[in-house]
């Protein structure tokens, strides 16, 4: 492989939860009282999906800009607070010492996207950060992954992609891409679609991604 394209959210940093909470707060606001069973299928996707899904699943036409603006406020004040996955940071840093090129891909907003970059001071770490603002089409369409892998100038089948979600999974996989999944946000039975799950980083050791693709676990 020559690079490797990570997701953000449940990928890089550990806030899925911190989402959730927020659209909870959010959609209580206005009236509307959901689980965070209700967003799963949302995990991953964009602003237009969830608004789309929800919509259609509980049939309230909600004041969407009020809930965003709110759940935008929840999130940035409980993501002062957030933690790296454990072990990523180690990993990004290895990875670029061995010369391998690196790019995020998240369905977050840009201003999520530069305030993570910038706390963990990872601006430097990926050659291209990609985020919802870049695309027309959220995942599970793979838009996002090939245009990452178009700005680094490598084809897709020499990328390999790390994501947490099913979303995005179905996204890299449809991308072309080497697809690892890991167990922090969906249990492995719903991510079975990657070529390779794991638990944990340290399951991952660096010489995997360096390898060429015919070398790469099967699944």
């Amino acid at each position: 492989m020559k690079a490797v394209i990570f997701d953000m959210d449940g990928v890089l940093i550990d806030s899925e939860k911190i989402h959730q909470q927020a659209e909870i707060h959010s959609l209580g606001r206005l009236g509307v009282q959901v689980t965070p069973a209700d967003l799963k299928p949302f995990a991953g996707a964009s602003r237009t999906l969830f608004r789309e899904g929800l919509s259609q699943r509980f049939g309230h036409h909600l004041d969407w800009d009020a809930f965003f603006a709110e759940k935008d406020r929840v999130l940035f004040e409980r993501m002062k607070d957030v933690k790296p996955v454990p072990g990523v940071l180690p990993l990004l840093q290895e990875l670029q010492a061995n010369g391998m090129r690196l790019a995020v891909a998240t369905s977050s907003q840009r201003p999520v996207l530069a305030f993570i970059m910038e706390k963990f001071n990872l601006d430097g770490v990926f050659d291209v950060k990609l985020c919802a603002n870049d695309i027309t089409r959220s995942k599970p369409d793979p838009e996002i992954f090939l245009l990452a892998a178009d700005r680094l100038g490598i084809p897709p089948e020499d990328c390999a992609a790390v994501e947490d979600s099913i979303n995005g999974v179905r996204a890299a996989k449809a991308a072309g891409m080497y697809t690892i999944a890991i167990t922090t946000s969906f249990p492995r039975e719903q991510l079975d679609a990657a070529d390779l799950i794991i638990d944990r980083y340290e399951e991952l050791p660096v010489e995997v991604l360096l390898s060429p693709r015919n070398a790469y676990p099967a699944r």
